[in-house]
């Protein structure tokens, strides 16, 4: 992957030759990278970064842990990809043709958001993915231990509690039943010596009505340690 960096000017067509780009940032530093036909954008488990297609074609699909490859888009010149709350991408995006993107910063995208409704409809979309695939790695990876899919599972609950406005570090009772064992391919013995695996290592605490995460970013490291 080629990166291009321009300061302080407009995009008017990509070293590559395709077409001209819609984004025009003024005064701001512009990262374009360059990504060949069949080469990829980003991979599950990258850092994040929200790109901006300027010029080609993108493929952004999901890989699941049984192998399955769901289409989520085709991104064309003008639309965004890489959108989540994750630190790191949950999807897979690859060049079809030739094509540059640009990255955006922080401040790109929420002033991209401020100017077009259909950003917040796409991130709703991307969560729900996000939480889909913190799921399916956690029923799926049989040879994890039960505390590792347990820790899955609430990071994926906390990540969709904030995205609904609820507290992100409070799991409910209602989250951690017989069925979400039974969910987890894990029986009652199981789910609760995970539960006690995870407050001996200070994640997690228990409150009255649920569970209390005390250290999300170390229960996702340690939901990653599969």
């Amino acid at each position: 992957m080629q990166t291009i960096s321009y300061l302080n000017s407009k995009i008017h067509k990509p070293p590559s030759g395709g077409e001209s780009s819609r984004y025009e940032p003024q005064n701001a530093c512009v990262d374009l990278q360059f990504i060949p036909a069949g080469k990829g954008l980003f991979q599950a488990g990258d850092k994040r970064n929200v790109y901006r297609v300027e010029s080609g074609a993108i493929s952004h699909f999901m890989q699941w842990a049984d192998g399955r490859h769901e289409v989520v888009e085709f991104a064309f010149p003008g639309d965004l990809v890489g959108l989540g709350h994750m630190a790191t991408h949950a999807s897979t995006a690859h060049a079809m043709v030739d094509t540059m993107v640009s990255v955006l910063s922080p401040a790109g995208l929420e002033q991209a958001q401020q100017t077009d409704d259909l950003i917040e409809m796409k991130l709703a979309a991307a969560v729900e993915r996000e939480f889909d695939y913190l799921r399916d790695k956690a029923i799926n990876s049989a040879a994890a231990k039960p505390v590792h899919r347990l820790a899955n599972y609430l990071v994926a609950i906390s990540r969709i509690n904030q995205v609904k406005g609820q507290a992100a570090d409070f799991i409910t009772d209602d989250n951690c039943s017989p069925l979400i064992a039974e969910m987890l391919h894990l029986n009652a013995t199981a789910m609760g010596g995970a539960l006690l695996q995870l407050r001996k290592l200070g994640l997690i605490a228990g409150e009255t009505g649920g569970l209390r995460i005390l250290h999300r970013d170390a229960l996702e490291r340690f939901a990653d340690e599969v």
